[in-house]
């Protein structure tokens, strides 16, 4: 796995392209946030298509990326600084997000 391609990968987002999040997470990918857990990628797709609301774009910067590698399994945390803003407008709004990944290497790779 390479953390700079995986994690940067998912942190740029897919933009308005959601099906791109099939090329980061496999088929029975979980995530949990305190909005709930989604198990299974179709669930993450619809749901971040449903909640990203149109004319808006985000930007994730990563730092203090930890990654604990084991064989083919790495546990992977980063701590993400996240802008919101509209087309050829400042950030209108920031968050802070604190991320962890599992990431396993498939026969895919």
């Amino acid at each position: 796995m390479r953390r700079d391609r995986r994690t940067g990968r998912q942190a740029r987002g897919p933009g308005r392209r959601f099906e791109d999040l099939r090329t980061v997470y496999v088929p029975h990918a979980e995530t949990s946030s305190p909005r709930g857990v989604l198990r299974g990628i179709d669930d993450i797709v619809d749901v971040v298509r449903r909640t990203s609301p149109e004319h808006e774009a985000t930007q994730h910067f990563n730092t203090d990326v930890v990654v604990d590698l084991d064989g083919d399994h790495a546990d992977v945390s980063t701590h993400q600084l996240v802008y919101f803003s509209h087309q050829g407008e400042a950030p209108h709004r920031a968050a802070g997000v604190q991320a962890r990944y599992t990431a396993v290497r498939t026969p895919a790779g």
